[in-house]
């Protein structure tokens, strides 16, 4: 794709990327996240994910940055799994609401697990601790392609619409109810502004900070990847911390509000594995919105980058009532111009697009796609 004027790199002062590194290094990612639950499981300590893990888990997707891990125990495991947890280096952290049976559990890197214990009696009664319904430790998601234990869809969603929720609760339960077919309380239907898609292979999802490492090793920071664009390869994870932050959905304002770009991440739904990124991006001179779309060179030539931007068409025209779009792609580059053709877009024009660097310019095809 030639042209991204929202992906221009913005660079941030350095106090700036430390607050950012320092944020990151809290981020319970789903590698910490298998790693601690392979650990438990090679020492006989089941447990079920709660919490904002278990949403992205039933969605078999990451589409927020966590801070911690939630996790649900039954009593006869609780010794155990707190022996093994400070083994390896967590220490407990008194809160107003600890206890014998709820505690929090945090090691020196900042990783932190929130421990729920609980009992049932043989009828389903329970005897002791935290008071998880019967039945809604049933759930199963998926975390970075590795199935795991979690509260069923129907109660995660019971457990997050309890109390005042903050914004990342409203992020949860939206989602669940867009995955699971729930209906969306009021409450939270004013403040929707993303949406997740899904097609047949893949999920398309909001990018995260946490992103950052996979993205530019993936593709931002990929010269060869970047060839064909008019922007420069990112040339550190900084500078894709800053596209990230520069592309990110507005959770600020109500609904789902114009903007100058729409971009979502393209997970692979059998892996979870993040593996490109693409959307709309708002032109000003045209007063049309373009679609683009870059994608991590391993995952080429397999058909994911139509299949994930006919999603996107979708949604610009069911959700965001968008009548034409723009499209384009420099000459030389025929794996572009094929999903363009896939696309269904109209040649407009032949046009000459310049480089960000103000001295290289690409020969390029300029195209449009009616949305009815």
């Amino acid at each position: 794709m030639r042209r991204f004027r929202s992906y221009t790199l913005k660079r941030v002062n350095l106090n700036e990327i430390s607050v950012l590194c320092s944020k990151r290094v809290v981020i319970m990612t789903s590698d910490k996240v298998l790693d601690l639950l392979n650990r438990l499981k090679e020492n006989g300590i089941t447990v079920w994910i709660d919490g904002g893990w278990c949403v992205d888990a039933l969605l078999g997707t990451q589409t927020r940055d966590h801070a911690d891990l939630d996790i649900a125990v039954h009593r006869k495991d609780n010794a155990k799994l707190r022996q093994l947890l400070e083994r390896e280096g967590y220490k407990e952290e008194g809160r107003d609401d600890s206890s014998v049976f709820m505690y929090y559990m945090k090691n020196e890197a900042g990783d932190g697990v929130d421990v729920h214990v609980f009992e049932y009696d043989e009828n389903g009664n329970n005897t002791y601790g935290v008071e998880y319904p019967f039945g809604s430790l049933t759930g199963t998601g998926i975390i970075a392609g590795q199935e795991v234990n979690c509260i069923a869809p129907n109660f995660m969603l019971k457990f997050k619409t309890w109390y005042e929720p903050k914004e990342k609760d409203i992020h949860d339960v939206q989602v669940l109810c867009e995955k699971f077919g729930f209906e969306l309380p009021t409450r939270y239907a004013a403040r929707k502004n993303y949406a997740i898609l899904e097609t047949e292979r893949l999920i398309l999802r909001p990018l995260t900070l946490s992103d950052a490492e996979i993205a530019y090793y993936g593709w931002t920071g990929d010269a060869e990847a970047n060839k064909y664009v008019s922007w420069l390869p990112h040339l550190s994870i900084e500078d894709t911390v800053q596209w990230l932050k520069d592309v990110a959905w507005d959770q600020t304002n109500a609904g789902n509000m114009p903007r100058d770009n729409y971009i979502w991440g393209f997970v692979l739904k059998k892996t979870g594995e993040l593996f490109g990124s693409g959307g709309l991006i708002w032109e000003k001179d045209w007063q049309l919105y373009q679609v683009g779309y870059n994608i991590s060179r391993s995952h080429w030539n397999k058909g994911y980058t139509t299949e994930a931007m006919r999603a996107v068409l979708r949604y610009a025209a069911q959700t965001l009532g968008i009548k034409r779009v723009a499209g384009g792609h420099a000459k030389e580059n025929p794996a572009s111009a094929r999903v363009i053709e896939k696309l269904g877009f109209v040649y407009d024009r032949d046009a000459i697009t310049p480089h960000v660097d103000g001295v290289r310019h690409f020969d390029s095809r300029e195209y449009y796609l009616d949305l009815y």
